[in-house]
């Protein structure tokens, strides 16, 4: 009997965004489906290996977002393949991936913060 499957911890956007992917030896498009703050799932026609590191770009309507990440599993059975990348975030990019998403979801404009300032709420 298969183990119940558990609740999500993050919050999921259904999106469906232009990825660029790069890692050792190739370079390719992709399509981003479910994005949180930990991570993002592809739609790619590539090779990806568990446990390799790529380089993502997300073009995203509020900006770009550049960060390292590392690919978790794959589906490679599906009609279209698919992955899971786990972003692996510095400071600078968590705040960004925050201020990216918020706009994403309200619809408002990219808020730029300095590094100085303390995060706070955006109302």
């Amino acid at each position: 009997m298969p183990s119940p499957k558990r609740p999500r911890k993050e919050l999921r956007l259904l999106v469906d965004i232009p990825i660029e992917v790069r890692g050792p030896g190739h370079r390719f498009a992709a399509s981003g489906r479910d994005l949180t703050f930990s991570g993002v799932r592809i739609r790619y026609r590539d090779h990806l290996v568990v446990g390799e590191h790529v380089e993502i770009a997300l073009k995203l309507p509020s900006g770009l977002f550049e960060v390292p990440a590392e690919v978790c599993w794959t589906e490679p059975e599906a009609p279209d393949e698919c992955a899971g990348l786990q972003f692996l975030h510095t400071k600078a990019s968590r705040g960004r991936l925050y201020d990216l998403i918020v706009a994403l979801e309200t619809g408002s404009p990219l808020r730029r913060r300095t590094p100085t300032v303390k995060w706070k709420p955006m109302k």
